[in-house]
């Protein structure tokens, strides 16, 4: 077995003995002395960095409304790099801060906390799928994507009960009063 390749002691072999007759808790136990005999090692608690992002997140906004999006992330010593990604068609290409995108990170725990990518005036073109990712000093860690919709919102207000006006956000205005001319007049 693996736990018996790390106990050292006739003691630690003794309780691997205890640990094999017991046929009730195996697992509960097994992972107990896995505990110990790593703590006895110098190796300390078992620890593993992770990013919590749930499969098909969907954040939306409209055009010029302040966006943020988050990643959860959980690491064992110093705090990773983190770093925040929007995909094309075939690569993740790195998110620039710019006075319209800037990042934060919060800290929930000493060992946790959230990077926040904060957009300031989204526009159309930053709809999109994004991933956070960080890098430790085994391997680097890839969140499941966030996607992102920024609607171009439609504004329509009543002057009368036959005269309003709608426009896009973005776009110009149009007015119109009374009904519809036929087609062909």
């Amino acid at each position: 077995m693996c736990i018996i390749s790390e106990l050292k002691t006739k003691a630690q072999m003794k309780r691997m003995d205890t640990y094999q007759s017991n046929e009730g808790g195996k697992g509960l136990v097994g992972f107990i002395l896995l505990l110990l005999a790593k703590q006895l090692q110098g190796q300390g608690p078992i620890c593993d960095d992770y990013i919590r992002v749930y499969r098909n997140t969907v954040v939306q906004a409209f055009v010029m409304e302040k966006l943020t999006i988050n990643c959860t992330v959980g690491f064992c010593n110093d705090l990773p790099q983190v770093t925040w990604c929007k995909l094309d068609q075939h690569s993740c290409n790195p998110v620039i801060q710019t006075t319209h995108i800037q990042t934060q990170w919060n800290y929930l725990t000493s060992n946790s906390g959230i990077s926040i990518l904060h957009f300031t005036n989204p526009s159309i073109d930053d709809a999109g799928l994004y991933r956070c990712s960080v890098n430790t000093d085994q391997s680097i860690i890839i969140s499941h994507s966030i996607t992102v919709i920024v609607n171009d919102c439609q504004a329509e207000f009543s002057v009368s009960d036959d005269c309003w006006w709608s426009a896009p956000i973005s776009g110009s205005v149009t007015v119109s009063c009374g009904n519809q001319p036929a087609s062909g007049a």
